[in-house]
């Protein structure tokens, strides 16, 4: 063989041997490749689930349309495995004991709540499955659940969720620290967590404890674990992937299996949630009554604090509470004469135990039927129902102000006025001759009640009324930064606070700068501050517009 053809050959087979390198190389960066990229893929999912089920959890405590602001408990393994539905304590339970926090730990329940939970039966309408290898996990703090060592009729089976549990909480928060074991937060309301992989010696048989899906790791001999809510322990951790932690940090102990994932949510994201829902209630409740009325109602006197102080009968108030519970009283001078004004009732009827209306001689915005319950006159407006008869004339009048009087009737016990309110409107204080009779009021002698706004229940029983400013103009004159020309607005107020006045506020108070932190909010005056400054510590107003 020629030299020639032996080094050509040679130089054949190191090709050949440089090519089969390359492949491999390339095959290995490819495989390399494709696994960063599945760990990239999954990182993104997981964190996208735990940002959907942050937001589910919000929603539904936002909507609990039976105790609003309250969080559903977990899913535990009940009869060996977790079904997906929120599991609650069993009546008579006391979270004063350490064993009852373990109720308080599981997977993130995604179609309701079981028997016995009271409230909202509804799921959250999320379910993170299909994006993860394990189902999320789930810890919520004792203030934001219902209190099952107390029958449900006692007010203390709900929690009082509004402002003031910030800072007066019946129970600690939870706690979440970083991975370097410093505190994150403290006021934290839920927890959701996403298990990695099987660690250590971790097995996930369905019902599994918390100890084999959730992590710990011990930093400068100190413990942090994720697991142990159940043994009382309400800290929580952002502990760094096994997979990324600097393996030469003394402050670790090895070995170092870590690898959840968590958000969680602070009270205050909660409350200013409710906030807004707290004030979208209102809105509604004070455009309806300007619908009705032509204007808004005036405001409850924030001066007494108390929740029957009206406004309406003690003054033309233009700034104040929302007058939920009084925006107008109406009163019967006898049994022949009753004054309600139009708008804040949709009718007024006159029941007459004998003789009949003639509908031939109806007027106005009043009209005659005959029923099998008895005879009637139903007025929205000024008009008259009468009888003519040879001898006299019997009337049933009302004027535009809602002053209606019977004329020339017999006075019957038995005849009564029949008041039905609006969809918006409630009832309050009913006196002397007047009364509830199948969800309208009805009056037959002199008396008296008061007409309200139609709150929701919640709203009361929180004491949300003391944290909601209310503002109207009839001339359209209320200003909020620069924006002119507002009929009404609402300022949504937190926690008393070291306000920009440098006033450490107090409630209740007799003083406005009690409840608001800027002098533009509290000179008296119709300008307010904008609607889009920030909170800071010492600002914690929210301007809202009602209408322009």
């Amino acid at each position: 063989m020629s030299l020639n053809r032996q080094s050509a050959e040679e130089g054949a087979v190191i090709i050949v041997l440089l090519l089969l390198m390359v492949l491999g190389l390339s095959s290995y960066l490819l495989k390399t490749v494709d696994i960063q990229a599945a760990k990239h893929k999954r990182a993104q999912n997981t964190l996208q689930s735990l940002g959907e089920a942050k937001t589910a959890l919000i929603a539904w405590a936002v909507n609990n349309s039976v105790n609003l602001g309250q969080l559903p408990f977990p899913d535990r393994a009940r009869g060996g495995g977790y079904d997906g539905f929120s599991d609650c304590l069993p009546s008579g339970s006391r979270f004063r004991k350490p064993q009852s926090y373990a109720f308080l730990i599981g997977k993130l329940p995604v179609y309701g709540q079981t028997s016995p939970c009271v409230g909202q039966q509804v799921g959250l309408g999320l379910d993170n499955n299909e994006h993860l290898e394990h189902r999320l996990w789930y810890a919520v703090s004792r203030n934001v659940v219902h209190q099952y060592e107390y029958l449900s009729s006692d007010p203390r089976s709900n929690p009082v969720i509004n402002p003031s549990i910030i800072h007066h909480p019946t129970y600690s928060w939870l706690k979440v620290f970083n991975h370097r074991g410093q505190l994150i937060s403290d006021r934290v309301a839920a927890v959701i967590l996403a298990p990695g992989e099987n660690i250590g010696a971790q097995t996930r048989a369905d019902g599994a404890a918390p100890d084999q899906f959730l992590d710990e790791f011990y930093l400068d001999n100190q413990l942090y674990a994720n697991h142990d809510y159940g043994r009382a322990d309400e800290d929580f951790v952002i502990g760094e992937d096994m997979h990324t932690v600097d393996i030469h940090d003394t402050r670790l102990r090895k070995p170092y299996l870590f690898n959840d994932q968590l958000v969680f949510i602070t009270i205050d994201e909660l409350l200013a949630a409710i906030h807004k829902r707290v004030i979208a209630e209102s809105k509604w409740l004070l455009r309806a009554y300007e619908s009705n009325n032509g204007r808004f109602p005036n405001a409850a006197d924030f001066a007494t604090a108390t929740i029957q102080s009206n406004i309406y009968i003690a003054g033309n108030h233009e700034a104040g509470f929302v007058p939920f519970d009084v925006t107008d009283r109406c009163h019967c001078m006898s049994a022949t004469q009753c004054s309600c004004a139009f708008g804040v009732i949709d009718t007024v009827t006159m029941y007459r135990t004998s003789g009949t209306w003639k509908s031939a001689e109806d007027a106005g915005a009043c009209r005659s039927t005959l029923k099998a319950s008895g005879k009637e006159c139903t007025c929205h407006g000024a008009g008259s129902c009468s009888r003519t008869t040879s001898s006299l004339t019997s009337r049933f009048v009302c004027d535009a102000a809602g002053t209606c009087a019977t004329q020339q009737l017999t006075n019957n016990a038995q005849n009564v006025f029949r008041y039905s309110l609006p969809s918006y409107a409630d009832v309050h204080s009913l006196s002397a001759g007047c009364l509830m009779n199948r969800g309208e009021v009805e009056c037959n002698a002199t008396g008296s009640f008061d007409i309200g706004l139609k709150a929701p229940s919640w709203l009361k029983q929180n004491g949300w009324q003391p944290y909601i400013y209310y503002a109207w103009s009839p001339l359209h004159q209320l200003q909020a930064g620069v924006q002119q020309g507002i009929a009404a607005l609402l300022i949504a107020m937190g926690e008393p606070v070291e306000s920009e006045m440098k006033v450490n506020q107090s409630r209740p108070s007799d003083w406005l700068g009690d409840y608001l932190d800027s002098v533009e909010n509290t000179n008296g005056d119709t300008i307010y501050e904008s609607t889009l400054k920030r909170s800071t510590a010492a600002y914690n107003d929210a301007v809202f517009i009602v209408s322009p």
